[in-house]
């Protein structure tokens, strides 16, 4: 499976579980908006071995999590190094089906400046693509009418 195939079952399971949750207020409604907003989040985090933070990218996702309803219990976020931190977190089933685990990482490959007309870490929109640095090579089109089946 792909990285941008396992980013999007990710994306996915999220919406799920903010669908399943109270309806918590700062989350958006619509899950365009919602994937949008979680995949810019994500782009405009530097987490590149240099310089980058990976424990920040992990505790943005572990805030959307807890946003969608998750316990603090279901969360961890935690490594040996400062900036090189993991996120685990539990989505409690039924029991009716048999568990999995959906793994990926956080870091990207070095991205300098001087090798991108724009700034790598910026979600950029133009001509309905997106560029950034871990976007879908190519860039991808903003207006499919369902990201999730991406």
């Amino acid at each position: 499976m792909n990285m941008n195939r396992v980013l999007v079952t990710f994306i996915g399971l999220l919406f799920t579980a903010c669908v399943l949750a109270a309806e918590p207020p700062t989350l958006p409604s619509d899950a365009n908006e919602l994937v949008y907003a979680i995949y810019k989040d994500l782009i405009e985090i530097n987490t590149t071995h240099s310089a980058g933070d990976n424990t920040l990218a992990a505790n943005r996702v572990a805030d959307w999590l807890r946003a969608a309803g998750f316990a603090e219990g279901d969360i961890f976020v935690g490594g040996k190094a400062e900036k090189k931190g993991n996120l685990v977190a539990r989505l409690r089933g039924s029991g009716d089906k048999p568990p999995f685990i959906l793994l990926a990482h956080l870091d990207v490959v070095e991205a300098q400046r001087s090798d991108w007309s724009m700034d790598p870490f910026t979600l950029n929109e133009q001509d309905g693509y997106f560029y950034g640095r871990g976007t879908v090579p190519g860039g991808h089109q903003h207006s499919q009418p369902d990201p999730l089946e991406a």
